[in-house]
This record gives C-alpha cells, structure tokens and sequence, in this order.
C-alpha cells in the first residue's frame, strides 16, 4: 500500500511536471496576442498621386481665376475615381523639388501649381485635397521628398536652400537623372527639412 503511494506520488509529480512544461511550451509558441484582444488588420487600398512634373495632377497651371476651378476640378475627378475603384487612400505628393503644394513658412510655392516657383495659386491645394478626400471617405496622406532641390528647373531668388548653396546643396549625376539635393550628411539641412515637415504635420 505504502509502495503504491509512492508510485501513485511520484507519478502524480511526473504528470504534473508534464502539465508545467505543456502550458511553458504553449505559451512560448501562442501568439502574442489572444482572440480577444487581436488588433483588426487595416487593408490599405491607396494610389501614389504625383505632382512632380505634373505626371498626375495638376496638368492645369493656374493663369487666371477660372484656372482655379479648372486645377480643383481635376483633382476632385482622381478623388471621385478612386472613391469609384473602391480605394481609401491617397498618398499625395505635396513637396518634390523643394516646393510646397501648401500654405508654408519655409518653402516657395510649386511652379507646377501656376508656371512659376513662387507664385500665390490663390488657395491652398493641400487643404482643399484633404477637405474632398474626406468627403469622399478617402484618407488623405501626405507624401513629400525631403531632399530633392532640382531636376531641371532653377530656384527662386527667395529660396532658402538657394540662400544656402554653398552649404546645403550636392550636384548628383547619373546619367538619367542630373540635378541638386540637399546634403542629409550636415545637421543644419537636416533640421531644416525636419521644420518643413512638422510643419505639414
């Protein structure tokens, strides 16, 4: 009686020993989360909108007031397509060269926006894309290049980076692809685009 005790203890101790290292494998091998408490995974359907060159948009240059609707119209037109296509995201391209698609501080106003860096289109295009976006149900995110200066077009006398030349600017040249971009390698140029796009935000 006493030996099968003892059997019958040090089987228990044997099983219980197996039940510890089961749940210590589980739980290893679970996955980090439980069912209950699983993030939902949020599917981005979502389009690259460019306005470098004006591949995308704006394809109208803003000459007059009548340009105004002209240029909005188009952008509203890609809005209602990917609405259509059952999209819920537009990456849209807001600096490119150094510029702003925006109401801005630091940077000149796009030339794609009117045929000359720097000049007024008479309404901020970022905020009117974010505003039809919505209305769509779209997500409106900003996509901007933060060091590309030049591809082929000049600088306004009133750009910053133009002020910092000297300084600021590296000429890059391989072949298909020639102009100026801002040097990342020193801190001033870096805090500088850092200010531009917390601006944005």
């Amino acid at each position: 009686m006493k030996q099968n005790r003892i059997e019958l203890n040090f089987f228990t101790k044997i099983l219980w020993l197996l039940f510890v290292c089961l749940v210590s494998v589980k739980g290893i091998s679970a996955p980090p989360f439980s069912p209950l408490f699983t993030p939902k995974k949020h599917e981005v359907r979502a389009v690259w909108l460019t306005t470098f060159r004006g591949l995308d948009w704006p394809t109208t240059q803003v000459k007059s007031e009548a340009d105004i609707d002209k240029q909005k119209k188009e952008l509203t037109d890609i809005l209602d397509k990917l609405a259509a296509g059952n999209m819920h995201a537009c990456f849209m391209q807001v600096r490119s060269l150094c510029d702003a698609m925006y109401v801005s501080s630091y940077e000149n106003w796009s030339s794609l926006l009117t045929g000359t860096r720097g000049k007024d289109p008479g309404y901020d295009p970022l905020a009117f894309a974010i505003e039809e976006a919505h209305k769509r149900g779209l997500e409106l995110h900003a996509w901007v290049n933060p060091f590309r200066v030049t591809s082929t077009g000049t600088l306004a006398s009133t750009d910053l980076v133009k002020k910092n030349a000297g300084q600021w600017i590296i000429q890059y040249n391989n072949g298909s692809f020639k102009g100026q971009i801002i040097d990342p390698g020193y801190p001033q140029p870096r805090a500088y685009v850092i200010k531009v796009l917390m601006e944005i935000i």
